[in-house]
């Protein structure tokens, strides 16, 4: 989507790792009926699941943000949790962009 596309599981436990040097950071993803809930560890520390079901697609959102964070290097990992809410028909997740501020 941002890019021109987006990398997107479907698969339990599947992770991308996001290695950063800053003080904020924003995970842009897609929201639409067949998506699950992803999970957020920054630096190790579980700090988000995002339930990223919509009833109609929706790309290029951001669907979290840290806020105020120590200027250092941090790591975000997003992990597919592989889990829905009642009214999603999958569990993809989708990495459209991660966005890292100094």
């Amino acid at each position: 989507a941002s890019g021109g596309y987006v990398k997107r599981s479907l698969t339990a436990g599947n992770t991308a790792t996001y290695t950063f040097s800053g003080n904020s950071v924003a995970f842009v993803s897609t929201r639409g009926p067949n998506r699950g809930f992803a999970e957020l560890r920054l630096d190790g520390a579980l700090v988000a699941t995002i339930d990223l079901y919509s009833p109609a697609v929706s790309a290029k959102r951001l669907v979290w943000a840290s806020g105020a964070l120590t200027a250092t290097t941090h790591t975000l990992q997003i992990r597919v949790k592989g889990t829905k809410n009642a009214a999603s028909t999958g569990v993809r997740v989708d990495v459209d962009a991660l966005l890292a501020w100094q």
